[in-house]
């Protein structure tokens, strides 16, 4: 376990306490913990407690109990306040945060994601065998063979495009992205860490681009027509089609 998950746990439970509720439970804490040194002090140097000992460690440990949660609200406060800033980029561009724990398979993606597949926002805890049933077919291997290498280190980051299918049915595209954020002391991956991107409306836009040039050439190469193309700066032919070879007699390679 390590400090950084300690402190992220931390947070979570500081962030669901009242001010006074957090102060209350770290003078408690302090109060405890300053008493038990206070009175092992004190018998210690004296041969027995004394009382005034005691109201010291008792101010001591709600002074003490004071400064930390001050240090805590404030460190709390700057998370959230880091927390939103990235929320609002990544709703912009429509990207969704997801964690996968290895030893669990165990996967944690934050609230956009079912948003984005039509439901109401919440976070989706599921299984990698449940996010595979979203996969299209057609795209099935690609994404397993993504995560199967990346999980025995033959690529340091997985990066694959695929579609999942939403609530009404349809298919969207999605540029999904991660890489190993935690490993155990052999240096096996623990933990994988990335985003999901909706990149449907560039997909479409390419699908269509494709279809465009797609019809044109048919249009460009099968007219019997002479057709050529050509640059505008010096007017130099770029491309001829197999109609302007057959009625001007010159070839792609004579221009």
């Amino acid at each position: 376990m390590t400090l950084r998950y300690l402190f992220t746990r931390l947070m979570s439970v500081t962030q669901r306490l009242s001010v006074w509720q957090l102060w209350l439970g770290m003078v408690v804490l302090s109060m405890a913990l300053s008493e038990a040194i206070t009175a092992v002090m004190g018998w210690l140097l004296l041969g027995h407690v004394t009382v005034d000992y005691l109201i010291t460690g008792l101010v001591a440990s709600m002074l003490v109990a004071s400064l930390v949660v001050a240090i805590i609200l404030y460190a709390s406060e700057e998370i959230n306040a880091a927390a939103r800033r990235l929320q609002i980029a990544l709703d912009g561009s429509r990207t969704s945060v997801w964690e996968t724990d290895l030893r669990s398979n165990q996967i944690w993606i934050d609230a956009s994601w079912a948003v984005f597949l039509g439901m109401s926002s919440a976070e989706t805890r599921t299984s990698a065998a449940e996010l595979l049933k979203l996969v299209h077919p057609d795209d099935l291997q690609n994404v397993i063979a993504a995560a199967v290498r990346i999980q025995k280190g033959e690529i340091a980051r997985y990066v694959v495009d695929h579609r999942v299918r939403v609530a009404n049915g349809e298919w969207k595209w999605v540029l999904s992205q991660g890489r190993v954020s935690e490993r155990d002391a052999a240096g096996r991956p623990l933990r994988i860490s990335g985003t999901i991107a909706d990149i449907t409306a560039r997909k479409q836009a390419d699908i269509a681009l494709q279809k465009s040039e797609e019809k044109f050439k048919k249009v460009f190469y099968l007219n019997p027509d002479a057709l050529n193309i050509n640059r505008i700066d010096d007017g130099r032919y770029v491309s001829i089609n197999p109609g302007f070879t057959n009625i001007m007699g010159y070839t792609e390679r004579d221009i």
